[in-house]
């Protein structure tokens, strides 16, 4: 008799990731996609440029969001959103039907819209435009006290104005406010306001010098836990808790030691990314 088995199909987590494109990788997609890899999740994606040569025409940026969503992701990041905000912002809401920060499907804004050298990555008016139009539909916006301090107005040098700064970024809508420590002064302290209550999320910095990517892997790391299926407060604590494995595990990558989760995955089956040289795109603002 023929032998006969049982197949078992499992559902990978899927994340929706509305971001440019760098091409050294550093920034944007590149960074997102491994951290989703490095969750098990299967991430689908919108191109919105191809940073810092050229935009994309809304109309294709609206037809890739389109064809996206048909396969229905568990979570939705948006990052840098082209030159043509608004469209991209009205196609995403109308896709979200009426509950447009529904629990199944969460929205989180984490634009890494500031480079390591505090330049902007992109016009600082369309991330004003993702405050107004996007915000306050999205369950949680994810900042770095530069980004906050761009949209407040308003300098965060130490844990009393990132708390102030995320009051005032709480009032465009969002239904949590996570705002990262990582480049103010003392311990390291990511703040998650609610509205009414801070939660405090804190560790001991980590001495690795010219280190890069840690916000937006932390950002990407939350996404993926979302898609998961962990609830907002707990899907924080492990994406600190994973920045600090990648951390720990950084690999330089042109002129930085990159914090990659894909490279801690990597290590713990025995296997060492080799670095590699190529341009660092932060080391040109123009190029950030």
């Amino acid at each position: 008799m023929p032998l006969t088995t049982t197949a078992t199909t499992r559902r990978a987590p899927v994340t929706l990731v509305i971001d440019a494109v760098h091409p050294t990788g550093h920034v944007g997609l590149g960074p997102a996609l491994r951290t989703h890899g490095a969750l098990g999740c299967h991430p689908t994606t919108v191109v919105t440029a191809i940073r810092p040569l050229t935009p994309l025409p809304g109309r294709l940026v609206r037809d890739q969001l389109a064809r996206a969503l048909v396969v229905a992701p568990d979570a939705i990041g948006v990052g840098d959103p082209g030159d043509q905000p608004e469209g991209l912002i009205e196609a995403l809401l109308d896709a979200r039907g009426p509950d447009r920060r529904a629990a199944d499907r969460p929205l989180i804004v984490a634009p890494n819209a500031v480079d390591r050298r505090r330049a902007p990555r992109f016009d600082p008016a369309h991330l004003k435009t993702m405050a107004r139009e996007l915000m306050p539909h999205a369950e949680a916006v994810v900042l770095d006290g530069d980004e906050a301090a761009l949209l407040t107005g308003r300098p965060c040098p130490d844990l009393g104005r990132l708390r102030e700064a995320a009051r005032r970024l709480h009032d465009f809508g969002p239904r949590w406010v996570v705002v990262t420590g990582g480049r103010t002064q003392g311990h390291a302290v990511d703040l998650v306001y609610d509205g009414s209550d801070f939660t405090e999320f804190g560790s001991s910095r980590r001495a690795v010098d010219d280190q890069a990517g840690a916000g937006i892997v932390f950002a990407h790391l939350l996404i993926g836990w979302r898609a998961r299926g962990l609830r907002l407060l707990d899907a924080v604590d492990q994406a600190k808790r994973g920045v600090g494995g990648a951390l720990a595990h950084a690999t330089r990558v042109g002129r930085a030691a990159r914090v990659e989760p894909l490279g801690a995955a990597l290590r713990a089956l025995g296997l060492d990314p080799r670095p590699i040289a190529v341009p660092d795109p932060d080391a040109n603002p123009s190029a950030g």
